[in-house]
Parts: structure tokens; C-alpha cells; sequence
């Protein structure tokens, strides 16, 4: 099922994402040509990941999961949200889920009259 594969996905992405934060943000401070080598990896390793979300996105989209949208704009959307979630949610559970569950249902949801808390646990406050 499509859903299951974005969520599976998403929890990769965050989990790895989430584990290499401090060698990321290392990579992105250097400013030699080593720096700019690493960072061109670190480009093209986050490119490789938009097309895999692209092609899961695209693949939902035409089997009549997901509504019509620009794939390239959604995969990036997708895995900024995703690169933030993780740098900034590192061990909290259920980050994955909550991301997977908004980019599946959206902001809109069921007017019930509840809105969320914010959590100022972290640094910029999770949804609790």
C-alpha cells in the first residue's frame, strides 16, 4: 500500500537523517574544498532521496492515492519537512508518524473544535 510505503520511508529518512545531523551540520560549516566535496555528497545523496519520494509520490498519484500535484515540488516538500523534522525532533517518538500523517492528510482535517498543543520540549516546539 502506498501509505505504508511513505510512512516506511518517511521513518528511514528521519531515522537516518537524525543520525548523521552532527556530521551534517560539520559539512555544511566547512568552507574548504573538502567542505565543498562533502557537500556536493551530501547534494546528491538528498537528490537520490527527492526522486525515490518523487517516484513513490508519482506512483501514488496515478494509481488514484494521492490528487494531482507537481511531483518535483511535492518530493521536495517532502523531504525538506522531513530533513527539518529530524534535526530538530531527534528522539522523540512518533515524529515519523506525525510527519507521514500530515503529508497524508494535510493541514485540513475534521473541524471538531480541538486544535493541537505545541510541546516546548524541543527547540522550536513538536506538535504534541
Amino acid at each position: 500500500m502506498i501509505e505504508d510505503r511513505l510512512r516506511r520511508v518517511v521513518t528511514c529518512v528521519l531515522d537516518r537523517v537524525g543520525r548523521l545531523t552532527p556530521a551534517i551540520r560539520a559539512v555544511e560549516s566547512q568552507s574548504s574544498d573538502l567542505g565543498e566535496r562533502s557537500r556536493t555528497a551530501l547534494r546528491n545523496g538528498f537528490n537520490a532521496l527527492k526522486d525515490e519520494i518523487a517516484a513513490l509520490l508519482l506512483e501514488g498519484a496515478e494509481v488514484g492515492v494521492f490528487s494531482c500535484f507537481d511531483v518535483e515540488v511535492a518530493a521536495l516538500v517532502v523531504l525538506g519537512g522531513v530533513r527539518m523534522a529530524a534535526h530538530f525532533n531527534t528522539g522523540q517518538r512518533g515524529v515519523a508518524d506525525a510527519v507521514t500523517d500530515l503529508l497524508l492528510n494535510g493541514l485540513r482535517g475534521p473541524r471538531n473544535g480541538s486544535s493541537p498543543t505545541l510541546d516546548y520540549s524541543s527547540d522550536l516546539g513538536a506538535l504534541a
